[in-house]
């Protein structure tokens, strides 16, 4: 018999013994499933939404979510080789990866594995019906996307963004600076060191002796207010009191926050209240130009300022909440366990090294300048001789307890002081270099919004709230009381320079929370207590 007729005379395959997959390789590889991206982005607006931040904060994370939604479904759609089973596949893998709970990765490299097994080593002998399986893994996925979409929107996500796109660059209109004073009128250089604690608590706790530093402040004219009081715990509630020049209860836009009524995400509400203010308005009227520097802390960056200095690519607040929650910080911890460190150097560097850059600019308008130093606030990446300290857990990164740390109580004071005293010859070099540059000699106000919590929690909470104050004002020996509080620098401050009409707060007690709920004020009893010497 011929082979010819061997193959005329040769049953035909019965279509049991066809295999499934064949006719879906068939498709090109681009044939990917997208509902695994969408899922992907709509995860991280889950995060957005809770943390209250817009779109342009968040746009490299919707950048590297994005990409890693493409490689995902791509990658899995060459492995496997069928668009249902590597849909649900890549669905699986994007909830596990941007999800935030690192066991579903397990289960994710599990399933996929499965399914190679089961698509190219079975061949479709076992009777799973994928078509069925990826309509309701379509179907669970818009149900997911759309459950986050209405917990973004009660959450006034929709708003912040949109607010964002408008009110932050590039789509924000170009400031015109037209106001009434002269070409004298000085700068403003308002910097703050987060965390910084006052010269007595700082040698009390932490053993650091300021007197030098402090010294060296008033040989550059600055007066040091030695028994000043901050009225809030963080940093936030500092800035709202300070930019509004009044205490938390008297900040109307911030009643639902105080109440425990708001549906619209906390820090959303309070970023708010830190921009819109009457500092800033006045100001304006005056002819100043708002100019913000990034922190890295999205809730209080001035991102809606006239001018936004980002200061390079260091790693925000959004992009580091989204590698604590995924797995990804657990590969950074273990490839690069100095990256996030290294990243909040860089950024403490440049925001020292911006000032003297701004003030050797002619704008032709006075400034309002905010540079905001993330540190003392944790992570501790200075020693105190410049020298680089790791914090090599990025979930470990604004831990500042035993607990959470590892750290023995005297671990965590040394980290701090630290830190402190390697502020010290940045912050005199930026000072230095401002008065080199600027045509107008300028108003420079250096503060610490709060001291730390160690030793002040357990111990002391009184100690939290002694901060670091010191101002210059050309022609003027003392611009602000030895014992002022934070709510009223500004009014002390500008009035006699501008000639404003700032109110001041009579009576601006500090106060402390209750338990975890940061709005929960009580009054405390005078923080200059917590010093047992003079």
């Amino acid at each position: 018999m011929t082979a010819e007729a061997a193959t005329r005379d040769a049953p035909a395959a019965s279509a049991a013994d066809a295999p499934a997959v064949p006719v879906a390789e068939r498709r090109r590889w681009v044939d990917v499933a997208l509902y695994p991206i969408v899922v992907g982005l709509a995860l991280l607006l889950q995060l957005m939404a809770i943390n209250g931040v817009g779109f342009w904060v968040s746009f490299r994370a919707i950048v590297v979510v994005a990409v890693l939604g493409i490689v995902v479904s791509v990658a899995l759609r060459l492995v496997i080789g069928e668009r249902d089973r590597a849909g649900f596949a890549s669905f699986i893998a994007m909830v596990a990866l941007i999800g935030g709970d690192p066991r579903l990765v397990l289960v994710a490299l599990l399933l996929v594995a499965i399914l190679v097994v089961e698509a190219r080593g079975l061949r479709g002998r076992l009777r799973v019906p994928w078509p069925l399986i990826g309509r309701a893994s379509r179907v669970f996925a818009l149900l997911l996307c759309l459950a986050i979409v209405v917990q973004a929107v009660q959450l006034g996500a929709i708003d912040v963004i949109g607010r964002s796109l408008t009110n932050e660059p590039p789509f924000r209109p170009a400031p015109v600076f037209a106001g009434t004073d002269s070409p004298t009128t000085p700068d403003i250089y308002v910097i703050l060191l987060d965390g910084y604690a006052r010269g007595d608590a700082l040698k009390q706790v932490f053993g650091v002796d300021e007197s030098g530093f402090l010294g060296q402040l008033q040989q550059r004219g600055f007066g040091v207010s030695s028994r000043a009081l901050t009225n809030y715990p963080n940093t936030v509630q500092v800035l709202m009191a300070m930019f509004n020049m009044r205490l938390l209860p008297d900040i109307p836009a911030l009643q639902p926050v105080l109440a425990g009524t708001n549906t619209e995400a906390q820090s959303a509400i309070t970023h708010d209240v830190v921009m819109d203010n009457p500092l800033f308005d006045t100001l304006h009227q005056r002819g100043y130009e708002i100019v913000g520097i990034s922190s890295g802390f999205a809730e209080v960056s001035l991102r809606e300022a006239d001018r936004y200095i980002t200061t390079g690519a260091a790693l925000n607040e959004v992009e580091i909440g989204l590698l604590r929650r995924t797995i990804f910080g657990d590969v950074l911890n273990t490839v690069a366990p100095d990256f996030a460190s290294q990243q909040a150097r860089n950024r403490i560097t440049t925001n020292f090294g911006v000032l003297g850059s701004l003030a050797a600019e002619r704008p032709g308008h006075p400034r309002f300048i905010f540079d905001h130093i993330p540190s003392p606030h944790p992570p501790w990446v200075f020693n105190a001789d410049g020298s680089p300290r790791t914090v090599p857990d990025i979930r470990q990164l604004y831990a500042d307890d035993p607990a959470q740390t590892g750290l023995s109580e005297d671990e965590l004071k040394a980290g701090y002081a630290g830190a402190v005293r390697d502020l010290q010859t940045p912050l005199l070099d930026a000072i230095d270099a401002i008065d080199r540059s600027a045509a107008v000699p300028p108003v420079i106000l250096v503060f610490g919004d709060h001291g730390s919590w160690v030793g002040a929690l357990p111990g002391d909470v009184r100690l939290r709230f002694l901060p670091l104050l010191a101002a210059r004002v050309p022609g003027k020996a003392d611009p602000l009381p030895k014992d002022e509080t934070l709510v009223n620098v500004f009014p002390d401050l500008l009035n006699p320079v501008l000639g404003t009409s700032f109110p001041r707060v009579d009576s601006a007690p500090s106060s402390m929370f209750k338990g975890d709920n940061e709005y929960d004020l009580h009054q405390l009893d005078d923080p200059n207590g917590a010093i047992v010497s003079p």
